[in-house]
């Protein structure tokens, strides 16, 4: 469908050649009290086949909030029947200035196309002379500020900053066509802010209703990069529901270890060394928990007949602690897996005096840990390379958005 809004006032013959130019299937017909009066004799002389009449007046033709009101009022009577990718022209050649004013920031930011009759030949009073109208374009202002706005949340979702991403979205004045499209971006960046830090429940749903609404608008558009994203973002819904979000499982599955081992790469992304050490650091303590577990081990309270009897006094006495429970930390996690044949412990074996032990030397000096030195590139990557033997699972990807 097309539509057009065209203010009425003044000679009536640019009106005529605009709607007749543009053929539009429904017409707005912005007027004021006085001007109402035209309409009849107006459509009588239009030839384009209109199936649809509408007409909105404002209250004061000469005041530009009356106008800019009235002009709303349009812009949701065209919301009412015109689907996000039908085309919209705003015609202002006629009635007041306060009236074109209006029309202008009334409409502006809905990705309308705006449209004055013009000609090079006037006549004594300055108006256009019917056989020299011609028809001027010009796309909507909003559209060369949103232009760089977008770019920006392109730019700040695929870099993670996704709350950043919420925020630019909440200032920005966004048009009907685009509500959908930008509220669902802004949902699905709140919802990988929550993921960012682990509240995957909350995460969950907030994705869910952000692809609703993303759905929606490209249900219109058809947006290749689009598509693409919401096949991603339903891949990581799809990873969310098989972790589950029941508060009372305590011990950990290979899903949450491949979350976190995830969440440690986006920060080597992000190069936050220091942060994904400590987040694979925290990987390799839930790999062992989680691999003693499937053994019926609880490496809090290690029952101390479940430990083999070769090593099963030494660890008694070194990591009972004042309450009496056996506690492991990671090495001895690993070690304890070793004696129990488990792949992973003969792995952590093999690398720990060439790789494990001097990766925790400077992991235990950095900031986060025990000390004050900041974590290199190169030892960051070592160390998420070695983890990355141990997590059996595929890997959580965010997806990327791409030019909209």
């Amino acid at each position: 469908m097309k539509a057009l809004i065209i203010s009425i006032g003044g000679t009536p013959e640019p009106v005529i050649y605009s709607i007749d130019s543009h053929s539009p299937d429904m017409v707005l017909l912005f007027c004021s009290d006085k001007t109402v009066e035209d309409i009849q004799s107006i459509k009588q002389k239009i030839k384009a086949k209109v199936q649809h009449y509408e007409k909105v007046i404002t209250r004061d033709h000469e005041d530009i909030i009356a106008c800019i009101e009235a002009a709303k009022k349009c812009v949701e009577l065209i919301s009412k029947n015109a689907k996000p990718t039908d085309e919209v022209f705003v015609d202002i050649t006629g009635g007041t200035k306060a009236m074109a004013a209006g029309m202008l920031l009334g409409t502006y930011g809905n990705n309308y196309t705006y449209s004055y009759v013009g000609g090079q030949k006037r006549d004594e009073a300055g108006r256009v002379i019917s056989t020299s109208m011609q028809i001027k374009k010009a796309e909507d202002p909003a559209l060369v500020f949103k232009d760089s706005e977008k770019k920006a949340i392109t730019s700040l979702f695929n870099l993670y900053r996704f709350e950043a991403v919420s925020d630019t979205i909440s200032k920005l004045q966004k048009s009907q066509k685009d509500e959908d499209l930008f509220n669902g971006i802004k949902a699905v960046s709140e919802g990988y802010a929550l993921w960012e830090k682990f509240l995957h429940k909350e995460a969950y749903s907030k994705l869910k209703e952000g692809v609703k609404a993303i759905e929606i608008y490209n249900k219109y558009a058809h947006n290749a990069g689009l598509g693409s994203m919401i096949s991603d973002i339903k891949e990581n819904l799809e990873f969310l529901s098989r972790m589950g979000f029941n508060p009372k499982i305590l011990s950990p599955t290979q899903y949450h270890i491949t979350d976190l081992y995830s969440n440690a790469l986006r920060r080597i992304e992000e190069s936050k060394y220091d942060d994904a050490v400590a987040r694979l650091y925290s990987c390799m303590e839930l790999i062992g928990k989680f691999l003693l577990h499937k053994q019926g081990i609880d490496d809090s309270d290690v029952e101390e007949k479940k430990l083999p009897q070769d090593v099963r006094e030494k660890f008694a006495i070194k990591y009972r602690d004042v309450r009496g429970k056996i506690k492991l930390p990671l090495k001895a996690k690993f070690l304890l897996l070793e004696r129990l044949g488990i792949e992973q412990g003969k792995l952590f074996k093999a690398r720990i005096e060439t790789d494990f032990n001097p990766l925790m030397a400077t992991r235990n000096n950095s900031i986060l840990a025990h000390g004050i030195m900041p974590i290199g590139e190169g030892h960051c990557e070592r160390f998420s390379l070695l983890v990355a033997e141990f997590v059996l699972e595929e890997r959580v990807i965010f997806p990327k958005l791409k030019a909209f």
